[in-house]
């Protein structure tokens, strides 16, 4: 994927720029990561799960799918905010707590 005024290429699923921006990329990974979420939602309302293994199933797919290529992002205090809200959002949901 390329556009107009700044290059854009998708590269092992991830998306590289020319001038390191990451906002696209943290969108991207923050929407695939919240489908894996959702893909689990029967998972996270059952109650014959003990929290310990909902936390193992969730670290597995959700996480990491949020966190692939992450060591190569400079990390800026609004991408630690985004990146913490989601697994907030997520652990509310996960624990039920309202």
């Amino acid at each position: 994927m390329v556009t107009a005024n700044n290059q854009v290429y998708t590269y092992l699923g991830s998306m590289v720029t020319a001038n390191n921006q990451v906002e696209n990329e943290i969108k991207a990974r923050i929407s695939k990561a919240a489908a894996n979420m959702n893909k689990l939602s029967k998972v996270w309302k059952t109650t014959n799960l003990f929290c310990r293994t909902k936390l193992k199933l969730y670290n597995s797919p959700v996480i990491s799918t949020l966190l692939y290529g992450s060591e190569t992002w400079p990390v800026t205090q609004t991408v630690a905010k985004k990146l913490d809200g989601f697994d907030s959002r997520c652990l509310r949901r996960l624990l039920q707590i309202r």
